[in-house]
């Protein structure tokens, strides 16, 4: 009867002890998701905030466009407001347009977007922001290199 505690006790042991080792592994996993902020100045009156996260596979985009001029100032676009894409000149909008009147430090919140098993020529992402203002249409390009091999 001895015999079968000792090794009912091993048993309990080893599940526990393997349950902690897939714990700790899981947890080494979500610490490796990639993680990056940037802000892009695009003129003398808006700041860019930009937040990747997420895996390889899978990687979430957010983005924010920030008023830091001092007069209100009404934009329009059509969706999305900033764009991304693998290729450096395809950029999609559609929709009518949107407009959006900004005060002083007022923050543009975009809808998040999503990076899913798409071919990217060496990790870079390429953005664009476009929108009209005053009459005038404004067009912001730039790239950003990630390390999708996380």
């Amino acid at each position: 009867m001895k015999r079968f505690e000792i090794w009912g006790s091993i048993s309990v042991l080893i599940i526990l002890v393997l349950a902690i080792f897939f714990w700790y592994m899981s947890q080494l996993e979500e610490d490796q998701a990639m993680e990056i902020t940037k802000t892009v100045s695009l003129d003398d009156l808006f700041l860019l905030h930009i937040q990747f996260s997420g895996e390889a596979d899978n990687i979430q985009v957010k983005c924010s466009l920030q008023y830091i001029g001092e007069e209100e100032v009404t934009i329009q676009h059509q969706t999305p407001l900033v764009s991304l894409s693998a290729h450096e000149d395809v950029h999609r909008v559609t929709g009518g347009y949107v407009y959006r009147t900004l005060h002083n430090s007022d923050i543009y919140y975009q809808p998040n977007m999503e990076i899913e098993d798409v071919e990217f020529e060496d990790g870079i992402i390429y953005f664009q922001v476009r929108y009209q203002m005053n009459g005038e249409e404004k067009v912001f390009t730039f790239e950003e290199e990630i390390n999708l091999d996380v």
